[in-house]
């Protein structure tokens, strides 16, 4: 059976077990929203055995532009606060991304528990991206509070 059909398969039974349907699309991808709306991808590699995890974690605007970039090159250069995945940027979508590949043979136990770290992961992320930017904005007087202007920045889904 080929690589896409058994993790196809896998991705149904932990779409069975929470209650729903799962299933990869004719590009061998699926889209689930997790944390309020949150978003992550899985894409299984067309030349070898791989899936590939996306989660967007930050919506890069003009004003929190050079301060995101920063955070995120920090962030990579200690893959233990990224769980060994990659930041990077996604210019068609002006987001910061949280990226890594899974190698292998995945049993429906560790697609599930690495879709499960991954997903942690990339809250945790968002949550440093977040202090970092706090870090790296000024008081203003009379202006929206911290919390508001990273709400904002942050990505909506």
């Amino acid at each position: 059976m080929p690589y896409r059909d058994r993790i196809n398969q896998a991705v149904q039974s932990i779409g069975a077990q929470l209650g729903f349907e799962l299933s990869l699309d004719s590009g061998g991808a699926l889209s689930l929203t997790f944390d309020n709306g949150r978003r992550c991808q899985l894409v299984v590699a067309d030349t070898d055995e791989r899936v590939a995890l996306f989660a967007p974690v930050a919506e890069v605007h003009t004003d929190t532009r050079g301060a995101l970039f920063e955070a995120a090159l920090r962030l990579n250069f200690d893959a233990a606060r990224t769980d060994g995945g990659i930041v990077g940027y996604d210019a068609n979508q002006r987001e910061i991304v949280l990226t890594t590949n899974i190698n292998g043979e995945l049993g429906v136990d560790r697609l599930a528990g690495a879709l499960n770290d991954f997903m942690g992961s990339a809250l945790a992320l968002r949550e440093q991206l977040n202090n970092a930017l706090q870090s790296h904005r000024p008081a203003q007087a009379g202006a929206a509070t911290i919390e508001n202007e990273l709400a904002a920045s942050m990505m909506k889904v």
